[in-house]
């Protein structure tokens, strides 16, 4: 066999076992949640109107309103998942979904995620303290979105739409109109989507 020969099948031999490592690193490699969906693909049939943000896209840092009326951000909340949902007092689907989002947070306390509420209310904490009162939704913080300026920048196109945010600050998902917040299979899913599990 000439020297040559020698030479190419030994290059050729490199090549393949490269090839080959290359695509053992690839098969190990987790997949990317920014590619994919990651773990919020596959909502359960309770949550059949959500819709996983791919790639994630990172929130904004606009301005809402606590009860006290002082300032407070999405930046606020980082570090742990947090279930956000706009809602309002005359919005008949927002009223009847209300219950089920203020048993979500107590369900959701100590896992990796939080829930928050954010009305678009026009006339003010007073009809959302209210309101709180009045159905005993003693879970959920008081919030308000003046000017429906959050709103619009997160382009929510309706009431009520719940977008699920992860512990980086990342939007991985949405559900537009109502949904079953307090079944189990949907505490799993946002578990697994934004919150210890992830």
């Amino acid at each position: 066999m000439s020297v040559s020969k020698t030479i190419k099948q030994r290059g050729l031999l490199a090549c393949l076992l490269l090839l080959a490592s290359v695509g053992v690193i690839f098969s190990i490699s987790p997949p990317h949640a920014s590619s994919d969906g990651g773990n919020c693909q596959a909502a359960p049939q309770e949550l059949a109107n959500f819709e996983p943000t791919i790639p994630p896209t990172p929130v904004p840092e606009t301005i809402f309103y606590r009860e006290d009326d002082s300032e407070t951000t999405l930046a606020d909340y980082a570090g742990t998942g947090l279930v956000l949902n706009f809602w309002a007092t005359w919005c008949a689907p927002c009223v009847r979904e209300m219950p089920q989002l203020n048993r979500l947070k107590m369900l959701g306390d100590g896992t990796g995620f939080d829930v928050i509420a954010v009305s678009e209310d026009r006339n003010g904490t007073s009809t959302i303290k209210e309101f709180y009162a009045t159905n005993k939704l003693d879970n959920l913080e008081v919030l308000l979105d003046k000017k429906m300026r959050l709103l619009n920048v997160l382009n929510v196109r309706g009431l009520p739409t719940t977008i699920l945010i992860d512990s980086h600050g990342l939007e991985v998902g949405r559900a537009e109109g109502p949904a079953e917040w307090d079944q189990p299979n949907v505490l799993s899913f946002i578990k697994r989507c934004v919150g210890e599990i992830n």
